[in-house]
């Protein structure tokens, strides 16, 4: 739209949040005239007054897009998990969960991250069966998905780090994850004892400041 006090032209989107989820319903059933359904979103037009046809586009969010995973789910698959980022606001959990097993093998957990309001934020994690699979995404980096929906769209992979004990002294969190062979965290006192020997060839990955993950050879 126009801005009237600046002469401003204005472009982007914006985000409607309803008391009641009957609410999207009812916005959807009131522009199901002449809508487009395209890769769970609808395209409709309608008249501003300036007399001339204006196209929005609503993408409604289901609750249920937002987690996958596999019924028979063991709590020792937790450390074969993935950080995902960039993601689309299209990208649902079912369709990583098709993507990634395709790409690395058997994944039996999505979660995306939502907002105060369930609405994605644009990262997730993903949990494989095999240290296999897991390995093989890690060392891939990224991906990038093409899709008639949103284009290409390139996704961020790292290991996701959660807050676990030491693998070795149990007494302390573990700020460091060894991706590279023993797939356990490690306080940095443990860290260096126990990678003596190796310590130029296994990778680390540790949180930084801004919560965020980076690698480390040490």
């Amino acid at each position: 739209g126009i801005n009237a006090e600046y002469g401003v032209r204005i472009k982007g989107h914006l985000y409607l949040i309803f008391e009641e989820a009957e609410s999207v319903n009812n916005l959807i059933d009131q522009v199901n005239t002449g809508y487009e359904a395209n890769g769970g979103s609808i395209t409709f037009n309608f008249r501003i007054k300036c007399n001339r046809n204006k196209h929005v586009q609503i993408v409604p969010w289901l609750l249920s897009d937002n987690y996958w995973e596999d019924k028979n789910w063991d709590e020792s698959w937790e450390l074969r998990t993935i950080f995902v980022g960039g993601l689309h606001g299209k990208l649902y959990a079912q369709a990583l969960f098709m993507i990634f097993e395709q790409l690395f093998g058997k994944v039996v957990s999505v979660k995306i991250d939502t907002d105060d309001y369930n609405y994605p934020t644009g990262s997730g994690s993903i949990t494989f069966r095999s240290i296999g699979s897991y390995k093989k995404a890690i060392e891939a980096n990224y991906i990038v998905v093409k899709t008639s929906a949103f284009g290409s769209k390139s996704i961020e992979i790292q290991h996701f780090m959660e807050d676990k004990p030491c693998c070795m002294c149990k007494n302390v969190t573990g700020k460091k994850f060894c991706k590279t062979e023993c797939y356990e965290y490690f306080c940095d006192v443990c860290w260096r004892h126990h990678h003596r020997s190796f310590a130029t060839t296994h990778l680390s990955v540790t949180r930084n400041h801004k919560n965020k993950n980076s690698d480390h050879l040490l």
